[in-house]
């Protein structure tokens, strides 16, 4: 089980869970969930909104299931109003993913876009976001290694 403590992960920011696609991070999520007061859920799969249907009728959550990049912006906005919660992504690599086919020439970077605006959630509203990546194999040097799925995102 993992706990929000300090020297663990710190509230008020943007956390990664980089995660092989077969792991269930859905069920950690729940688990760290139970420990807070005011918790929300993106969902871009669905297995969140299955569990917590199934598994958690004692403790209620709000998950919102998208489906676009602009159910993602929608969200974002009815969190504004929210301070001090903490909010689930299932898969920040989905909700690029979308976005990525969508780019039109001359366009802000939309992975950048989308991560400014969970950063405005964090510094404006208070909140700990935790987001999922996923890990890539990746042949280097004849070698099999994992790379986030959005690591040139994350490493310009």
């Amino acid at each position: 089980m993992i706990y929000f403590q300090e020297d663990c992960f710190k509230e008020e920011s943007l956390i990664e869970i980089c995660t092989f696609p077969q792991i269930q991070i859905n069920k950690l999520f729940l688990e760290m969930a139970k420990q807070k007061k005011k918790v929300f859920f993106i969902d871009t799969i669905g297995n969140i909104d299955l569990l917590i249907k199934h598994q958690n009728r004692n403790k209620e959550y709000e998950c919102f299931r998208i489906f676009s990049i602009s159910d993602f912006y929608d969200v974002c906005s009815i969190l504004q109003s929210e301070t001090g919660f903490y909010l689930f992504i299932d898969s920040i690599t989905f909700v690029i993913e979308w976005n990525k086919y969508s780019i039109k020439p001359g366009e802000e970077n939309h992975p950048k876009k989308i991560y400014n605006k969970l950063w405005d959630l964090i510094y404006s509203n208070n909140a700990t976001i935790i987001v999922t990546n996923h890990y890539r194999p990746k042949l280097e040097n004849g070698n099999k290694v994992y790379v986030p799925r959005l690591g040139n995102c994350f490493f310009r």
